[in-house]
C-alpha cells in the first residue's frame, strides 16, 4: 500500500501487543508507523476510524467506524486481514462501539453501559457484562499466550471488575471513591492500574485477589490522566495526563508481599505544627511513592505513553499528529535519556531527587542527616517540604528560569505571559516560606536538610534574573538563601552553574 507523509486529524492513537508499531486511527483510515526507526510503513485510507486493535502476532485488525465521515457503521466491528487485503468477519451491536480489545481466545467489545464478551473462533457471544456509564470505553486485558484476564468497569462508581477466564473467577475492586478514568493492566495480567477523573492519585492492584499494593501520587492538581502503561518485565509505571507531562513511577513494592490500606495519614503533631502549610493546597500524600523521572511536554496536548519492544525504551505519541516520537531511551543506565546516573555497586539510580535520597541515607552517620530519619516527627516535616519543593515551587520557578535563559538559546522568544503568571504564583508561595522561616532558620528546622538543597539549583539561576527581588524582598527568604547558598560544597558546584545569563 501507499504511505502517506502527511497525517489527517487524528482521532486515537494505539499500540501494537508488542509495541514494535503504532497506529493512528484519521478522519481518513489508519496509518501505521514502526517505532525503530520511527517512520510510516503502511497506510489505508476508506473513510474514518475511530479505533483499531490488532491481534497479538497477526496481522489481523479489529476496526470501528469514526471520526464525521466514518468508513462504515460505528455499531458495527469488523475485522480485516492485512495480508489479504479484506475483512474476513464482522460482530454487529445495538450502539455505539466505543473500544475493542482482542486476544486468541476472546475478543472484549466496550459499549457504553456495557462490555460484551465473544469467542474469537466463530464470533459468538459468551457473555454480557453490563457496567457503570463508560464513556470513554475503559477496558483492559492480558495479551500473547497468557491467561485471559480482563479488567472492565464494575456497577458502582469507582468500582472495577476483573475476569479471571481460565479460573473462572471474578473479582470486584473499590478503586477509587470517584468515576474511574482510565485503567492500564500488565501484559500477563497480574497488575492493573487505574486513575479516577481526579487524576491525583494512582492505584496499582493484585487482579488476582484486589489487594492494594502500591499507591502513586502523581500531584496535587486534578489531571485528566489518558495512559498508563506497566514496563515489561514489571519495573515502571508511565502515567501521562492533560499537564504535559509524563511521570514514570518505579514499582519495588509490587514484587514484595507488602499491602496497602488506603486511609487517611494519621500523625500525632498538633495543628499548629503545621500551620505554615496553610497556604498551599497539600494532598495526603506523605505515605504516597512519588514518580522518579518526569517527560516533560506541552500542556493540553493528549499524549498517550508506552515503554517500547526494544529495552529500556519509552515512547510518547502526541493526538496532534505532529509529535509522533520516539522519546527515546538513549542510554543503557539511564532508561529515559536523560543525566544524572548514579551506580553503586549492583545499584543503578537516575534521577536527582532520587539520587540525593539515596546519598542522603547512605551517609546519614557521616555527620550530615538531611532525612532526619531518626526522628519520627522531624522526618515527617522534612518530606512535607519535599513536597512543597517539587510541586509548589520547582513547577513555578523552572518555568521563569526556562524561558528567560533556556528558550533564547534554542532560537525562541521568551514567553512574557507564561513568566508573569509563575512569577505571581511564585510571589504567594514565597510569603508562605517567609512566614515559616521567620520561625525557623531552615525549612524543616534549625537544621538544614535534602528539601533546602533541593532549592539551590533552580534559586540559583533565578537570583541572576530580573525578578531576583522575590527573594531579596523577604528578609527572611533572603537570610535562608543566603545561608544555604554560601555552604562550601554548593560554592564549590556553582562555578561551573553557568551558561550564556543576561
Amino acid at each position: 500500500m501507499a504511505v502517506s507523509s502527511n497525517t489527517p486529524s487524528t482521532i486515537n492513537l494505539t499500540f501494537s501487543h508488542d509495541r514494535s508499531f503504532i497506529a493512528a486511527c484519521t478522519e481518513t483510515g489508519v496509518q501505521l508507523f514502526s517505532c525503530d526507526p520511527f517512520r510510516a510503513i503502511d497506510l489505508r485510507e476508506e473513510g474514518g476510524i475511530s479505533t483499531v486493535e490488532f491481534l497479538f502476532g497477526s496481522n489481523i485488525w479489529a476496526l470501528v467506524g469514526g471520526g464525521t465521515s466514518p468508513e462504515f457503521d460505528r455499531k458495527k466491528v469488523r475485522f480485516w486481514e492485512n495480508a489479504k487485503n479484506c475483512f474476513i468477519g464482522e460482530i454487529s451491536c445495538r450502539s455505539v462501539v466505543l473500544s475493542v480489545r482482542m486476544r486468541r481466545d476472546f475478543i472484549f467489545v466496550v459499549l457504553e453501559n456495557r462490555t460484551l464478551v465473544y469467542n474469537y473462533s466463530n464470533l459468538k457471544i459468551y457473555c454480557q457484562i453490563e457496567t457503570a456509564a463508560n464513556p470513554k470505553g475503559l477496558c483492559a486485558a492480558s495479551v500473547g499466550d497468557s491467561p485471559a484476564v480482563m479488567v472492565c468497569l464494575g456497577v458502582l462508581i469507582g468500582e472495577i471488575r476483573v475476569e479471571h477466564y481460565s479460573i473462572r473467577k471474578i473479582k470486584f475492586i473499590a478503586a477509587h471513591s470517584s468515576e474511574i478514568a482510565c485503567l492500564g493492566i500488565t501484559r500477563e495480567g497480574s497488575l492493573v492500574a487505574t486513575a479516577s477523573v481526579k487524576g491525583t492519585v494512582i492505584r496499582v492492584f493484585r487482579t488476582r485477589d484486589g489487594t492494594l499494593l502500591q499507591e502513586l501520587w502523581r500531584g496535587t492538581e486534578r489531571a485528566t490522566i489518558y495512559s498508563l502503561a506497566f514496563s515489561s518485565p514489571i519495573k515502571w509505571l508511565a502515567v501521562s495526563s492533560d499537564t504535559g507531562t509524563v511521570h514514570i513511577f518505579n514499582l519495588n513494592k509490587c514484587t514484595t508481599t507488602q499491602v496497602l490500606q488506603p486511609q487517611p495519614l494519621q500523625t500525632s503533631y498538633t495543628s499548629s505544627s503545621l500551620s505554615f502549610i496553610k497556604g498551599l493546597v497539600m494532598p495526603n500524600c506523605i505515605s504516597l511513592d512519588r514518580s522518579l523521572a518526569k517527560i516533560r511536554l506541552v500542556k493540553g496536548s493528549k499524549y498517550i505513553a508506552d515503554f517500547g519492544h526494544m529495552k529500556n525504551t519509552i515512547i510518547v505519541l502526541g493526538m496532534d499528529g505532529s509529535a509522533l516520537e520516539n522519546c527515546g531511551l538513549t542510554g543503557s543506565y539511564q532508561p529515559f535519556g536523560q543525566v544524572p546516573v548514579l551506580e553503586d555497586g549492583d545499584l543503578t539510580l537516575f534521577e536527582s531527587r532520587a539520587i540525593n535520597e539515596y546519598l542522603a541515607e547512605k551517609f546519614k552517620d557521616s555527620g550530615h542527616d538531611l532525612l532526619r530519619s531518626e526522628n519520627l516527627n522531624e522526618s515527617a516535616i522534612v518530606k512535607v517540604w519535599r513536597e512543597v519543593e517539587s510541586h509548589q515551587y520547582d513547577p513555578l520557578i523552572s518555568s521563569i528560569v526556562f524561558q528567560h535563559f533556556v528558550a533564547p538559546l534554542q532560537g525562541k522568544e521568551p514567553d512574557q505571559k507564561i513568566i508573569d503568571e509563575n512569577l505571581d504564583k511564585l510571589g504567594k508561595v514565597l510569603d508562605i516560606y517567609e512566614a515559616k522561616l521567620s520561625e525557623t532558620k531552615y525549612l524543616a528546622g534549625d537544621f538544614y536538610t535534602l528539601p533546602d538543597l533541593h532549592h539551590l539549583p533552580y534559586t540559583f539561576y533565578f537570583m541572576k534574573t530580573p525578578w531576583a527581588s522575590l527573594i531579596n524582598d523577604r528578609a527572611h527568604v533572603k537570610a535562608w538563601w543566603d545561608d544555604i547558598s554560601s555552604r562550601p560544597a554548593f560554592e564549590k558546584v556553582a562555578q561551573g552553574m553557568t551558561f550564556d545569563m543576561k
